[in-house]
């Protein structure tokens, strides 16, 4: 989603709380606070916060459906300690994904309603985000898969091996 794209760089790594409200109007930057307004509340695609490194706090008000969106990416947001959905914003029944590191998932504490307020360490909660595996682990997982394969290719020959051998008797 381009709605976080209003800023110039500089600004960007002043943030450290971004709230999204149901509204119209421009977005407002204060000091360390960015306010977006989305028309209808209606949010879609895919929303990545990595372009603000400082970031500590996201709220979602409560008029804003997040239903359609595809995912919410704060995985390189090392500072984040809170992301807050307000009121009735109900993110625990949507299909949305939420990207996190590994590290996050004791640092940052997930707000929502569920018959009543609840707070919890995303680690501990309901919803099931999808981590992101630091890029030393990405890489050795990669390797790791890599040579699987290679392991299975070599066991598919041998069996190919096998079945022409046994074809010939």
């Amino acid at each position: 989603m381009n709605i976080l794209n209003d800023l110039e760089s500089s600004q960007k790594t002043e943030i450290k709380q971004i709230n999204i409200i149901a509204g119209y109007g421009s977005s407002r930057f204060s000091g360390v606070q960015f306010t977006v307004n989305i028309p209808n509340g209606r949010m879609n695609g895919d929303l990545s916060f990595a372009q603000f490194p400082n970031l500590m706090k996201i709220t979602f008000s409560s008029g804003i459906n997040v239903d359609d969106l595809g995912s919410i990416d704060v995985n390189k947001n090392e500072e984040l300690c809170w992301l807050i959905f307000q009121g009735h914003c109900n993110f625990m029944n949507t299909y949305c994904k939420l990207l996190v590191n590994e590290r996050q998932l004791d640092q940052v504490i997930v707000s929502y309603y569920d018959n009543g307020f609840k707070k919890e360490r995303i680690r501990n909660q309901c919803l099931i985000p999808y981590r992101i595996p630091e890029d030393r682990k990405l890489e050795q997982l990669e390797a790791e898969v890599k040579k699987l394969q290679q392991h299975l290719a070599e066991k598919n020959q041998q069996i190919n091996d096998l079945q022409t051998t046994t074809k010939k008797f």
